[in-house]
């Protein structure tokens, strides 16, 4: 009972760092007239309840007095309706009914935007052994978090990543995986390893006052974990299932079909260790690598309440590194492909609806077009109210949904891309194909419009508010762009500056005019391949070819 309600308190307060759960609780109190203070206190008054008043609770409530129904099958009852003919909707926007037009009179106070202070926020220190440390102090609640951070992950080694995914079910000379799992729980503890394509992330996060004993056993499963064959084989069996089922996910097929048109053959998406390699490997060749982990170059990240030199004196003492470690490993580089000519490739998939997803890559990372896209997105590709919906789909039914973007890419050497998408009927898929590619080259021009795509951007940055957990987060990714402040603070007062002709200009020099990779998915003996093949180079893929295997 002590831990589960360690657990309750460890829950509430991460979930208090979210607007929504604050507003839900205040909201609760008030329709069930419950105090205030009986509300933040619950999980004290839990502390008393006994085995015994669970017991008597559940012999009272849970008795013979209730039934389940599940239907799990039975005859369809879904009724055939004749497809009406579509009549085009003229849309006027530039009028307004009364209603709006005292609706955008009301005055609203609009916030001021609050940018990141990653110089003042995120403070630097160092362990023994020149081991880079990064603290943000928690202001919020008892929570912490410390992260020991990598830059290599599944692109500079498969092994590892692999090795980072077998971890989770091994035990140490002391622990078995279960008893490791009880012991975290008994003290509100968690942790979290992650690979990710160029990172590894290994993760104790949970209630600061069981931070030091939540390090100790943090640090002995990462030196002490100890090979285990049945756990290992029924993970790879647990893979394969996985593969299997990805193939037949249609989300699954549609990142294969990304990558395809961003990198071609050779892509990040089917660049996986086979399941002959897993099944051939030597397991202890994983904890090896586990247990060598810290003797690579690392940093370290903590967020929360004690002080840095505490961190600092408590890490020093239970994170033991070698004085000379490895370099990093470096990533393996996908190279992204020129759009030279319009391609179109075809996945067979069996749906009713077809889907067609249009990309272009556009320049390398420029930080002059992020303002620019940031409205072109608001105004012409996203949301109920941009140009691509209103005239696919409000307009003209030509598709279920519809929507174009331009992309910010995360580093330097990668490039911005240009997309669209359409989902819609078979019958339909040339015809939308026709439309979205007229929009894609020549952007109406509504100035009221713009102006509310305008105040849109502007107040998602005025109401943006980075959780203080986020912030080193945030600080590593404009790091990875040479920057260390916040990019909105730029961001804004080109935004404010923006005209309806500079948008047209961003327009005619970025989207208009360009070469597409066309990916199509639906069935094949319901889509028309003629028509597709009118849009560029036609070929028709196999999962084979997506996903590597």
């Amino acid at each position: 009972l002590p831990a589960i309600i360690k657990n309750f308190k460890l829950d509430d307060q991460k979930s208090n760092e979210f607007n929504s759960y604050r507003a839900r609780k205040m909201t609760d109190a008030f329709i069930m007239g419950k105090d205030w203070a009986t509300v933040v206190n619950e999980n004290n008054k839990l502390s008393s309840v006994t085995k015994d008043n669970i017991v008597e609770f559940a012999n009272k409530y849970f008795a013979q007095n209730y039934v389940v129904v599940n239907k799990l099958n039975g005859p369809p009852n879904s009724v055939k309706v004749p497809k009406p003919p579509i009549t085009q909707v003229p849309l006027n926007r530039d009028t307004a009914s009364v209603f709006a037009q005292n609706f955008q009179k009301l005055k609203s106070s609009r916030l001021k935007p609050v940018y990141n202070n990653y110089i003042n926020d995120v403070k630097e220190f160092e362990l023994n052994n020149n081991i880079p440390g990064y603290y943000v102090r928690n202001t919020t609640n008892e929570v912490f978090s410390l992260s020991y951070i990598l830059d290599m992950g599944r692109f500079s080694d498969q092994e590892l990543a692999l090795a980072i995914n077998y971890l989770e079910y091994l035990g140490t000379d002391k622990y078995n995986p279960n008893q490791i799992e009880q012991e975290m729980f008994k003290l509100g503890l968690s942790y979290n390893v992650f690979a990710a394509n160029e990172r590894v992330y290994i993760q104790l996060s949970g209630l600061e006052e069981s931070l030091l004993q939540g390090i100790q056993i943090f640090e002995h499963i990462l030196s002490s974990v100890i090979p285990n064959q049945e756990p290992y084989d029924n993970m790879v069996l647990d893979m394969m299932r996985e593969r299997e089922d990805n193939k037949l996910s249609k989300w699954s097929i549609l990142s294969g079909m990304r990558d395809y048109a961003k990198y071609g053959k050779n892509s990040p998406f089917k660049d996986i260790l086979s399941i002959d390699y897993l099944q051939g490997i030597d397991i202890e060749t994983l904890t090896d690598k586990i247990k060598t982990l810290m003797s690579y170059d690392h940093y370290i990240y903590y967020y929360g309440r004690k002080n840095m030199a505490d961190i600092q004196n408590i890490l020093n003492t239970y994170h033991q590194t070698p004085k000379e470690r490895k370099e990093i490993i470096e990533p393996k580089v996908f190279q992204e492909l020129d759009n030279t000519t319009n391609k179109v490739y075809f996945v067979n998939y069996d749906m009713v609806q077809s889907e067609i997803t249009m990309m272009s890559k556009g320049p390398i990372y420029n930080m002059d077009l992020i303002s620019a896209g940031r409205i072109f997105n608001e105004y012409f590709g996203s949301g109920l109210s941009s140009i691509v919906f209103q005239e696919i789909r409000e307009a003209k039914a030509l598709a279920y949904s519809a929507r174009s973007y331009f992309s910010t890419p995360g580093k330097l050497n990668q490039s911005h891309y240009i997309t669209a998408y359409l989902g819609t009927q078979v019958d339909k898929l040339g015809e939308a194909t026709t439309a979205i590619l007229g929009l894609m080259n020549n952007m109406p021009e509504v100035q009221g419009q713009f102006q509310d795509a305008k105040i849109a951007a502007l107040k998602k940055i005025e109401t943006s508010r980075t959780k203080r957990s986020r912030l080193f987060w945030n600080y590593l990714r404009a790091k990875e762009l040479n920057m260390n402040y916040d990019i909105n603070k730029t961001l804004y007062p080109q935004i404010e500056k923006m005209t309806l002709i500079d948008l047209k200009n961003f327009f005619n020099d970025n989207i208009k005019n360009r070469q597409y990779t066309f990916l199509v998915i639906g069935n094949k003996d319901l889509v028309d391949h003629e028509s597709l093949k009118k849009l560029g180079d036609y070929q028709e893929l196999t999962l084979e070819e997506l996903f590597g295997y």
